[in-house]
């Protein structure tokens, strides 16, 4: 919003290889991680890919549609919530979250 990036779309050639090799990498080091948990080198890796993986994710995307974005990453949070519900057994949790993560179009 600030135009800090052009408005048109960021594209490159390989751009899907690209994400699907950073999402292959996250997904080895996680399970490395699980199957060797001492190795806490590791740790800092799973940060920084997804993050990586999120403004790749993002910047093909032109300025026109991002609140289609904003929608989906608010969906993606209350997903998150209620997957965390699950996980600390709050069934409060998981309903708000569940709802929070509902698209925008069931809303309407």
């Amino acid at each position: 919003m600030q135009e800090i990036l052009p408005q048109r779309p960021i594209t490159y050639k390989g751009q899907n290889l690209v994400n699907i090799g950073l999402l292959a990498v996250a997904v080895a080091v996680a399970v490395y991680l699980v199957m060797h948990p001492g190795d806490k080198v590791l740790f800092p890796l799973l940060i920084v890919i997804p993050l990586l993986f999120g403004v790749l994710m993002i910047i093909p995307i032109g300025g026109a549609d991002m609140p289609t974005v904003i929608s989906l990453l608010n969906s993606y949070a209350g997903l998150s919530a209620a997957a965390m519900g699950f996980v600390l057994d709050s069934k409060l949790l998981i309903v708000a979250g569940a709802l929070d993560g509902l698209p925008d179009s069931f809303c309407r």
